[in-house]
């Protein structure tokens, strides 16, 4: 059996496919294609937690209670086990199976993630191939900033920036990304998409990752989903940065503040639309020569024209 894993990068459009794959699961089942049940209803993140090192955390884990060893372990087991049980009880009609998360791209950063990953699917599929979809780097540099104020964080563009410029690693650097995933799983094995609506089949990255699984897939079958997560302008990003200042995300108790949520989607209601130009023309072009070398290996190893 064949395993396709969706990995991301963060920011481009993640969320809007996952909500595809779910709407359309059972047009994908009569393609022959199963959309991973057991691993998140959507987002597959428990799979990336449970590939995770012990030694790392990120919020997901902390809500969850999931911030010592043991508890870990056998939660990464019980995740595994889940899985497998899934995978042998698929109909004889399923030939693909489809796991999604952007969360691949940030949290598994060491060989060894990526190893212990291998080596349990391997388990259970012959053929593994990774889907990886880039946007120019100074393009994530801003989203990103947009996501971590809906997350609650209360830092200025400058001082997110400044923490950027030291960001060391494979967010940004996709050379160092795909050497990663290739060294376990093969570059041959690895297929590099740019998120560029200009460059995506019949103009939208549902369509196109549907291309990307298969051209013989009937794009008529499938519906899609209204868009996701949509950009704040700068009215919208500097009320949801005050909103924060003033308001917690979350209770004492770590529970969701139902105050901070309202105000949050009100914002995101009236303010969505449009692209705040954080950075001027000259500090993103200046932004994304740091990742110009790194870019133009992944042309040649990869033959693909990025951000061209």
């Amino acid at each position: 059996m064949k395993l396709i894993i969706h990995i991301g990068t963060e920011k481009t459009a993640s969320t809007s496919l996952q909500y595809f794959f779910n709407e359309n699961r059972n047009s994908l089942s009569r393609n022959g294609i199963h959309y991973a049940e057991c691993l998140g209803h959507r987002n597959h993140r428990k799979l990336v937690v449970a590939s995770m090192d012990n030694c790392k955390t990120d919020d997901w884990i902390e809500s969850r209670g999931l911030g010592n060893d043991r508890k870990r372990t056998r939660f990464s087991c019980k995740v595994r086990r889940l899985f497998g049980k899934e995978i042998m009880q698929l109909p004889d009609s399923i030939n693909t199976v489809l796991i999604s998360s952007e969360h691949f791209h940030s949290r598994l950063t060491m060989p060894s993630e990526l190893k212990a990953l291998k080596e349990f699917l391997n388990e259970h599929f012959c053929e593994i191939e990774i889907v990886v979809y880039f946007r120019r780097q100074s393009s994530l540099l801003r989203s990103k900033y947009t996501t971590l104020l809906r997350a609650g964080n209360r830092n200025s563009f400058k001082e997110f920036y400044n923490n950027e410029l030291d960001l060391e690693g494979h967010y940004y650097d996709y050379e160092k990304l795909l050497s990663l995933w290739g060294k376990e799983f093969g570059a041959v094995n690895i297929k590099v998409r740019e998120f560029n609506k200009s460059k995506f089949y019949a103009q939208h990255i549902c369509y196109d990752f549907l291309h990307t699984l298969s051209p013989a897939l009937s794009l008529s079958d499938f519906i899609l989903p209204e868009d996701q997560n949509p950009s704040l302008n700068r009215i919208g990003l500097n009320l949801l940065r005050l909103l924060n200042t003033v308001l917690d995300k979350q209770n004492v108790d770590g529970t969701k503040n139902a105050t901070h949520y309202f105000f949050m989607s009100w914002i995101i209601k009236w303010f969505h639309g449009g692209s705040a130009k954080l950075l001027t023309d000259a500090a993103a072009r200046k932004f994304d020569k740091r990742f110009e070398s790194s870019n133009r290996e992944v042309e040649k190893n990869y033959g693909i024209n990025l951000f061209r």
